[in-house]
């Protein structure tokens, strides 16, 4: 059923009413049918604005999220360039101390 199909509980309870509505049969039968749709689809309504919500709240983290990572990565590279300049200064510096103590 589309029920199982969408992993819908609330569709497969509102299949069972409008059954049991069908079995047992009325004159405002369609009318009650009506209404059953009618709530259906504004708690669907709703819970699709709520995933919008949650989406546009994600969506939002996750590019803040990217941009720092993307700023903390370029500082990091920064800061590895520094260190491997400072590590050529100081290996330069040390040949000098050698070759001055040689002196």
């Amino acid at each position: 059923s589309l029920a199982k199909k969408e992993h819908s509980p609330e569709m497969a309870m509102l299949a069972t009413r409008m059954a049991s509505a069908m079995r047992h049969g009325s004159r405002g039968v369609f009318d009650k049918v009506k209404g059953m749709i009618s709530d259906m689809i504004s708690r669907l309504e709703k819970e699709a604005e709520a995933e919008a919500t949650k989406k546009s709240y994600c969506d939002k983290e996750l590019t803040e999220t990217n941009a720092k990572k993307d700023y903390k990565g370029d500082k990091i590279a920064a800061l590895a360039t520094k260190i491997e300049s400072a590590t050529a200064q100081s290996a330069k510096l040390q040949e000098e101390i050698a070759t001055l103590q040689k002196e």
